[in-house]
């Protein structure tokens, strides 16, 4: 399509992208003088109306989002058949690519990109929006190093499709957060987990869950225990160790509530980083035992001592009244020389790890249940459909596709695959076969047009035109022959030709009495005799007879250039059109008056060929020779 208009206005110049749901190219508003990015969306997807308007009201409320690190989506547009999204342009690489190229980024610049990534989540979030899809794929990084978001908002859209969450699903699990993935909506803490993952990526050069399939990646956020970059590299600062931990928590409460509070932390330690100071941001250590919690005085304080000493008696007494069971805890302690502070510690540790246990057992016991899915390959689409409701999960079509092997409306293939496990109340993905790529294509001849045309539209051929040819056998309106032939294994979407008969030629009258190829119970004899020329390759000859009885196949063999090929046949009727076919190809058509009636000893069809003998007759006494410039003489 490069080059080409849409709507007379937009011409595409470069192609940028081919998603799932887009293919991205940048194009030139000849109106307004303009570089855009033209968004054509795909099929199924172009097609569905419910998915159209809500991409439509998407647009037209993020519009009022105005930040130079968040892309200006303009309108959505429909030039013909095609629908499709104005931006403005972005000049930059993706950061998908730039990461896939040149991470693990040094820690000062990899804060400075999530920086500018967080800006322009910021004005998303204070409009009163959420990204919802803030990965690395809808990220573009400009040349100064500010990256710029892309598509905000555009998963409300995604979720009304009838496929359109299942296919963005490969490009959003490495960045979706648990609360997400299982079933529930995006939200501004969702948007500060996919920055933090980002952040993993920019500094490590990998994604902080991966798995093999984008299921088994979406539960692993959920379940997995969060990684920390310093086991990947010791060297980076804790403080990013502890926000990225803060960002990508398990419990969406526990993380930065939106990009403001994110980006706060953020710049702490932006100058620390990029100076290499100590950051401000560090791991609590447990602190030190001073004099006063050390247990080494008490033992110190001896009663024979404090009676010789008068000025100490009211500290002696308070001490013994106070406190008596400290001077007996300490004396007990003493031998094991244990600290106090580490038996809180180790207390306090005994504790949450008590609450863990008791959290683990009641998230099992009220956990949804974890179901294996079925082996669905082959089986209809309702006998999927039914089988996995008896489980208590939901089914949804992903894509049609052809197959040769899989009958229509019959599951192809499923994600998550049979024998993996989902939770109960999940998604299983099908892919359910539209039948095999290719059609037979019926005999309309002397039927309809529009009944062609219904035919054609239910096997996914299509109609290219329609000729009116003037034959006194076939009634006006019906087809007189078409192409390819009848009978033609054809790919879906082919081209269709159909002959409409506009009744007599305007110089013939049809008899009143008679059929216009006489009396259809009489028949006739009829030869014809063909010279193969023009042709250097052998060919497939198929003549075909149109009497007052229909059409009908009278010969086919494989024949060589030159070759003089004699048929007698019979035909029902005073006169008959024949019609000449090399490999399937019309090449000539000639109307001929029959020889003599038939008697029931006349053979028929009989082929008394010449191969080249020498003769020139080229048809009966009187014939005209039609088709010579295609190569067919009669």
């Amino acid at each position: 399509m490069i080059g080409s208009h849409l709507g007379e206005r937009y011409q595409l110049t470069v192609l940028l992208q081919e998603g799932p749901i887009f293919t991205a190219y940048a194009a030139r508003d000849k109106v307004l003088g303009r570089d855009v990015i033209i968004r054509i969306v795909r099929q199924p997807f172009s097609s569905e109306e419910e998915f159209l308007q809500a991409l439509d009201g998407v647009i037209k409320r993020a519009g009022s989002v105005t930040h130079p690190n968040v892309e200006k989506m303009f309108e959505l547009q429909q030039a013909k058949d095609v629908n499709y999204i104005v931006s403005e342009t972005s000049r930059g690489s993706g950061l998908t690519e730039r990461i896939r190229k040149l991470a693990p980024y040094s820690a000062a610049v990899s804060v400075s990109m999530v920086i500018s990534i967080l800006e322009g989540l910021e004005a998303i979030h204070n409009s009163g929006y959420i990204h919802g899809d803030a990965g690395a794929h809808n990220i573009v990084v400009q040349a100064d190093g500010v990256a710029r978001l892309e598509l905000a908002g555009l998963w409300e859209a995604y979720a009304v499709s009838q496929s359109g969450a299942v296919v963005m699903l490969p490009l959003s699990a490495p960045y979706i957060a648990p609360e997400v993935a299982a079933g529930g909506p995006p939200s501004p803490p969702s948007d500060t987990y996919a920055v933090g993952v980002i952040l993993f990526q920019l500094l490590t050069g990998r994604y902080p869950y991966q798995a093999d399939t984008a299921v088994a990646t979406a539960m692993k956020h959920a379940s997995a225990p969060i990684p920390t970059v310093r086991s990947i590299n010791p060297g980076l600062p804790v403080a990013l160790d502890d926000l990225i931990q803060h960002a990508l928590a398990k419990d969406p409460s526990q993380r930065y509530q939106n990009a403001t509070r994110m980006l706060t932390e953020l710049h702490k330690i932006e100058s620390s980083v990029r100076f290499g100071k100590t950051a401000p941001v560090a791991a609590p250590k447990p602190p030190e035992p001073t004099p006063v919690a050390a247990p080494t005085p008490a033992p110190q304080i001896r009663p024979e001592k404090v009676k010789d000493k008068p000025k100490e008696k009211p500290i002696e007494k308070v001490v013994r009244e106070e406190v008596p069971s400290r001077h007996t805890f300490v004396e007990e302690r003493e031998p094991r020389d244990v600290p106090v502070w580490l038996t809180v510690s180790a207390t306090f540790v005994l504790a949450v790890l008590v609450s863990l246990v008791g959290f683990w057992y009641y998230f099992m016991s009220s956990a949804p249940k974890s179901l294996t899915v079925p082996d669905l390959r082959g089986k209809t689409q309702q006998q999927a459909q039914d089988a996995l409701a008896a489980l208590k999960l939901n089914m949804r079509v992903s894509i049609r596709e052809a197959s040769e092997k899989i009958p229509a409306d019959s599951v192809i293939d499923l994600e998550p695959q049979p024998g993996q496990q989902v939770k109960e109340g999940g998604t299983v993905a099908v892919r359910v076969s539209s039948g095999s790529k290719l059609v037979t294509l019926p005999d309309f001849r002397g039927k309809s047009v529009e009944n062609a045309r219904d035919v054609l539209a239910k096997l996914n051929l299509e109609l290219d035109r329609t000729e009116p040819i003037p034959d006194s056998r076939v009634p006006s309106g019906m087809v007189v022959r078409q192409s390819p032939d009848p009978k033609s294994k054809l790919e879906r979407f082919t081209h269709i030709s159909l002959w409409v008969s506009t009744g007599p030629p305007q110089d013939e009258e049809p008899s009143p009495d008679s059929t216009p190829a006489g009396n259809p119970n009489t028949r006739f004899l009829y030869t014809v005799k063909i010279r193969l020329t023009k042709i250097t390759d052998p060919v497939v000859l198929r003549v075909d007879i149109r009497d007052a009885n229909g059409i009908r196949k009278i010969y086919e063999a494989q024949r060589q250039p030159n070759d003089l090929v004699s048929i007698k046949t019979e035909g029902y009727g005073d006169q008959a059109t024949f019609t000449i076919y090399y490999n399937g190809s019309e090449v000539s058509t000639v109307t001929k008056q029959a020889d003599e009636p038939s008697s029931p000893s006349t053979p028929s069809n009989n082929d008394n060929s010449d191969n080249g003998d020498g003769n020139n007759d080229n048809g009966d006494q009187g014939d005209n020779t039609l088709g010579q410039d295609n190569g067919a003489g009669i």
